[in-house]
């Protein structure tokens, strides 16, 4: 039940509930509307406490967004009165899940620079995994150029070389994204992702090996990175993807994005990656996989690659 003692729509409830339907995807039958409903009303009430509010967003991030479209409203009038008493935690998952609905929900840009704000004042608080999915996020969202740079300046160069050890791969790989996203072309971090990754290269499992390696690798590409330390993490990379088998076994944007992102320039100590990977590549083309300019946009990453441009948009004479 989502009704307290008086009768009334008890918000922590009705969030837990929003919370377990996001993680199956489907609503109990006939409740959808009415759980919806009962939200809104509570939040028309009551303001939510911090961890409350974060966990509807983080649940709005996961759904349809036509199912949670008379949430954001709400959502979005409270935010300013809530923000500052956000966590670190609660302000990453809130952050992360606008960056996922943005596209399609445009009431979630007022949002963004309430959260900076707010962010930003926390920013000392942020752990590594949370700074990592922070600039992913933010890479992923359609920022003023303001924004960017605000970004750039307060976040992006804080993970120090020990903080980017403790992560994991897909860590490393998503906040490198990020970066590249935001052109943010600061060698010594570049020199950090690309010496870390090095290390952990060799000794990483399947999973990461065929889908953060190549992020990576993608990442540095497109900021420009060819010091030394890219031409050590090419080789370690190298290594770890022919050992038996793992390029038959690669997701088709990792085996796209690897084969762009590899240098042919000849880079010293550098294995033509590019010869090894053009059978693979040609079989998957062949199968239909993805197509030659699929693999040209493979840069803008795993979800956009696929995305066709909309013929039905007129183009001004």
């Amino acid at each position: 039940s989502v009704e307290d003692p008086k009768g009334q729509t008890d918000l922590k409830s009705a969030a837990a509930i929003l919370q377990r339907w996001a993680l199956r995807r489907e609503p109990q039958e006939g409740a959808k509307e009415e759980l919806i409903e009962a939200i809104k009303f509570a939040l028309s009430r009551d303001v939510p406490e911090p961890h409350t509010l974060a966990s509807l967003m983080w649940s709005c991030g996961r759904l349809k967004v036509d199912d949670i479209a008379p949430l954001l409203a709400p959502m979005q009038e409270l935010l300013p009165e809530v923000a500052p008493s956000m966590n670190a935690q609660n302000l990453t998952t809130f952050w992360c899940s606008v960056a996922k609905i943005q596209e399609l929900a445009e009431e979630v840009d007022d949002m963004i620079p309430v959260l900076l704000d707010a962010i930003e004042e926390k920013a000392d608080e942020l752990r590594p995994n949370q700074l990592a999915a922070f600039i992913w996020a933010a890479g992923m969202l359609d920022l003023k150029q303001s924004e960017v740079e605000r970004i750039k300046a307060h976040f992006a160069g804080r993970l120090s070389r020990g903080d980017m050890q403790s992560l994991p791969l897909k860590d490393i790989a998503n906040f490198a994204f990020g970066l590249a996203q935001l052109d943010f072309r600061d060698s010594v971090m570049l020199e950090t992702i690309a010496a870390t990754t090095t290390e952990m290269a060799e000794a990483c499992k399947s999973k990461p090996a065929m889908q953060d390696l190549p992020m990576i690798v993608m990442s540095l590409t497109r900021l420009g990175h060819k010091e030394r330390s890219m031409n050590k993490l090419l080789d370690a990379v190298a290594s770890r993807l022919q050992r038996k088998r793992v390029l038959k076994k690669m997701p088709a944007w990792s085996l796209a994005v690897l084969y762009w992102a590899w240098p042919n320039d000849g880079l010293e100590g550098v294995r033509d990656m590019q010869e090894v990977l053009r059978p693979e590549v040609e079989k998957r083309i062949a199968k239909k996989e993805f197509t030659y300019r699929m693999l040209e946009r493979s840069w803008k990453g795993p979800k956009e690659w696929r995305r066709r441009i909309d013929s039905s948009v007129k183009i001004p004479a």
